[in-house]
């Protein structure tokens, strides 16, 4: 009886064999090592299959030549290790994160809050009462005293956004 092989052995074998070549070319070497016929429906599986699999194999093709330049196999090894659950976090581990999160928190303060860029591009000083208010949060809370088109750096200085903010998060964490 014959063993078989892993097809990401192959795979990566073949794609080290074929350093330096294109992924087309080491497409049809694994073609070939595969035993695929040509035109056939086991061709379309293979080539769905390649594709899926192919990025996993870790290759790294040149910009400029179009040519395979690193294979970093990463197929699963048989001797890995078992994977286990997660540990729960320990009252330390809990309050160290608690810290983490609050340090994180002073240094936004300190950086100023309203040079935080948003997902439209614009920073929070530069956006409409309109633009703020769809990000809804703090930001729905500092845009209800702007107009649609009034723009929040010409109304309101760091200070006074600093103090929604912090107004707004200490009533969210009354709640929790």
């Amino acid at each position: 009886m014959k063993t078989l092989k892993d097809p990401m052995v192959i795979l990566s074998n073949v794609a080290k064999s074929n350093h330096g070549e294109t992924p087309k070319t080491i497409r049809a070497a694994a073609r070939v090592e595969f035993n695929i016929a040509p035109d056939t429906y086991a061709e379309a599986f293979f080539n769905d299959w390649f594709d899926r699999n192919f990025a996993r194999v870790a290759v790294r093709v040149d910009r400029r030549s179009g040519s395979v330049v690193a294979v970093v196999s990463k197929a699963p090894a048989a001797t890995a290790a078992p994977r286990t659950a997660p540990q729960r976090a320990t009252p330390e581990e809990r309050k160290r994160r608690e810290e983490e999160r609050d340090a994180a928190v002073q240094r936004f303060y300190r950086e100023g809050v309203l040079n935080m860029k948003l997902g439209n591009g614009k920073r929070v000083f530069e956006c409409t009462g309109r633009e703020l208010r769809t990000f809804g949060g703090w930001l729905f809370d500092i845009a209800k005293g702007l107009r649609d088109n009034e723009v929040l750096g010409n109304r309101m200085s760091h200070e006074e956004a600093q103090r929604v903010f912090e107004r707004h998060h200490a009533n969210k964490s009354k709640v929790a």
